[in-house]
C-alpha cells in the first residue's frame, strides 16, 4: 500500500513541475520576459501582398489597359533635410513638392536625403505609398531617409530592402572617413498594367571626399548586387544616386567603367536637360552642378530624360518656389516586357 502511495505522490510531482515549465518558457531565470528576437532589416523576410500571398503565382495583370500610359516615369528628387531661410522650410518646400507630385504625376519617386519632417509628408501624398527607412536605423526616426514612392494603383510591391553603405551593410554605420551614415533603400515592383518587373533604388554618398566616395561606390554596388541576387543580371534596375561628384570627376568614371552601371542620361532617346545639372544651391546657380544622377542596368528602352527646373505654388504661397536646392531629374522608359 505504502508503494502505491509512493506511485501516485512521484507521478503527482512530476505533472506539477511539467505545468510549471511549460508556464515559464518565455522566461528568464529572473522572471523577465525573454525580448523577441528581430533580424536587421536586410535580413527580415518582406510580406508577399495580400494577392500573392500563399501562392508562386505573380499579380494579375489588368485586363483592360486601353488609353493607359504604359510607359513609366521615373522621379528622382534629392529633398534637401533642413529648413532653408526665404520661404523655403520644409513646410514650404513639402507644399510645393507635393504640387510637383501632382503635375508630374510620375510612377515612382526615389528621393534622397530626407527626414523625419520629410517622411511624414511624405507618407500623406495620395495615391502612393512608401518604402524605406532611416540611416540610424529601423527604429529610428533620426538620421537621413532615402525613401521611395510608388503609385500603388499600378504597382504591387514584390520585394523591399534597406541596407548601409558601408563595410558591413546590416548595421547602421559610418564607412571609413565619411561625415554620416548612409543607407540605399530599393523595392522590386510589378506592374499591372504590363506584368512586367523592375527595381528601383536610392541612395546618397558622403560629403566628405571622393577618396571616401569612391570606397562607398564600391560597397553600394556590391551589396546592391548581393541583396537582389538574380534579379540584378535578369531584371531592369534603376538607381537614383546623389553622387557628389560631376561627370568629370572619379566618382563618376569609376561609377561608369567599373560599376556595371550606365548613365541613363546618355541612353535616353532625348534629352530634355538642355545641359544642366540638378544642384542649383537654391537658385544661385540656374544652370546647375551635375550631382545626381539615374543610373541603369539591364534596362529596356530609355525614352526621355529631363532636369526639372520648374519652380512650383504651395498652397500657402503666394508665388512659386523651390521644392529643394536641388533639381528633380524625371527618367521615362518604355513599356516593360
Amino acid at each position: 500500500m505504502n508503494f502505491r502511495r509512493y506511485i501516485a505522490l512521484l507521478l503527482l510531482l512530476i505533472l506539477t513541475i511539467g505545468a510549471f515549465a511549460c508556464n515559464n518558457t518565455d522566461k528568464d531565470v529572473d522572471g523577465s520576459e525573454t525580448p523577441e528576437v528581430t533580424d536587421t532589416p536586410t535580413e527580415k523576410a518582406t510580406k508577399k501582398p495580400k494577392e500573392t500571398e500563399g501562392s508562386t503565382e505573380p499579380p494579375a495583370v489588368l485586363e483592360n489597359v486601353e488609353g493607359l500610359d504604359l510607359d513609366i516615369r521615373l522621379l528622382s528628387q534629392n529633398l534637401y533635410s533642413l529648413d532653408a531661410p526665404n520661404g523655403n522650410s520644409i513646410d514650404e518646400r513639402a507644399a510645393r513638392f507635393a504640387a510637383m507630385v501632382a503635375e508630374l504625376k510620375p510612377d515612382v519617386i526615389a528621393t534622397q536625403e530626407g527626414n523625419k519632417d520629410w517622411v511624414g509628408k511624405l507618407k500623406k501624398i495620395d495615391n502612393y505609398a512608401f518604402s524605406g527607412i532611416s540611416s540610424y536605423g529601423e527604429r529610428s526616426m533620426g538620421g537621413l531617409w532615402n525613401g521611395i514612392l510608388y503609385n500603388e494603383e499600378r504597382f504591387v510591391l514584390m520585394d523591399e530592402g534597406n541596407f548601409w553603405i558601408n563595410d558591413e551593410v546590416k548595421k547602421p554605420a559610418l564607412a571609413a572617413g565619411a561625415m554620416d551614415k548612409r543607407i540605399c533603400t530599393w523595392v522590386e515592383l510589378f506592374d499591372r498594367y504590363t506584368g512586367g518587373s523592375l527595381v528601383v533604388a536610392s541612395a546618397q554618398l558622403d560629403h566628405s571626399s571622393d577618396a571616401v566616395r569612391l570606397t562607398e561606390l564600391g560597397q553600394l554596388t556590391r551589396a546592391l548586387k548581393g541583396n537582389l541576387g538574380k534579379r540584378y543580371n535578369n531584371m531592369p534596375v534603376y538607381l537614383a544616386l546623389d553622387l557628389k561628384c560631376e561627370v568629370d570627376g572619379d566618382v563618376y568614371y569609376d561609377m561608369i567603367a567599373n560599376r556595371g552601371f550606365d548613365d541613363a542620361r546618355g541612353l535616353a532617346l532625348e534629352d530634355k536637360s538642355e545641359g544642366k545639372g540638378s544642384n542649383h544651391f537654391f537658385g544661385r546657380a540656374e544652370e546647375g552642378r551635375e550631382e545626381s544622377f539615374w543610373f541603369a542596368r539591364e534596362y529596356g528602352e530609355i525614352l526621355s530624360y529631363e532636369i526639372v527646373t520648374g519652380k512650383y505654388k504651395g498652397k500657402n504661397d503666394t508665388e512659386a518656389g523651390y521644392v529643394s536646392d536641388n533639381y528633380g531629374i524625371l527618367l521615362t522608359i518604355g513599356e516593360l516586357k
